[in-house]
């Protein structure tokens, strides 16, 4: 929980960073899109961690929950290195 929430405030700062750039907006419009996802992601982890349902397949869940965060690691990981590119500042943000 403590990854995905620090990749949603990184994706925050990188987007703020990218508005209004000249030719960053296709790379705020893909932050745009993500962040919503990893919300949602990380919602879905809290809830398995803290209230898990009894009599439901929770190692299903698990592994659809872990193949979604997978892929929207690759995606966090490949907006790190555009960012780091074209981004204003020319910061490399952390990858997971």
């Amino acid at each position: 929980m403590k990854t995905i929430g620090e990749v949603v405030t990184t994706l925050k700062i990188m987007f703020e960073e990218t508005s209004g750039g000249r030719y960053t907006q296709a790379l705020n419009d893909d932050i745009a899109k993500l962040l919503p996802k990893l919300k949602q992601d990380y919602t879905s982890v809290e809830t398995i961690v803290t209230k898990p349902q009894p009599g439901n397949d929770n190692e299903a869940c698990i592994l659809a929950l872990a193949t979604r965060l997978e892929k929207n690691f690759d995606q966090y990981n490949e907006l790190c290195d555009w960012h780091a590119k074209i981004g204003p500042t020319k910061k490399k943000a952390k990858k997971v």
